[in-house]
């Protein structure tokens, strides 16, 4: 009979290896969504519009529309730049 340490680093190694290869699914079948994560990190705030171009079900290119947007100033708002 296991104990409890041993049945905990087999679920936590269970898991590590469900993660480890969900990563590698990722990388491999889906790299548009790691270049999607970095263009949304680069942005920080605005909108990001995204064209993607599909072939036989896959991604094969995207275009990424950046634009910040600006607002007029509520009345009683004091501009400070």
């Amino acid at each position: 009979m296991k104990t409890a340490y041993e049945v905990r680093h087999t679920i936590v190694q269970d898991d590590e290896d469900q993660l480890n290869h969900f990563a590698e699914m990722i990388r491999e079948q889906k790299p548009y969504l790691l270049e999607l994560e970095k263009e949304v990190g680069k942005i920080g705030y605005g909108t990001v519009e995204v064209k993607l171009e599909v072939r036989a079900g896959a991604v094969e290119k995207m275009c990424f529309f950046n634009s910040k947007n600006w607002l007029r100033p509520k009345s009683g708002h004091i501009d400070t730049a």
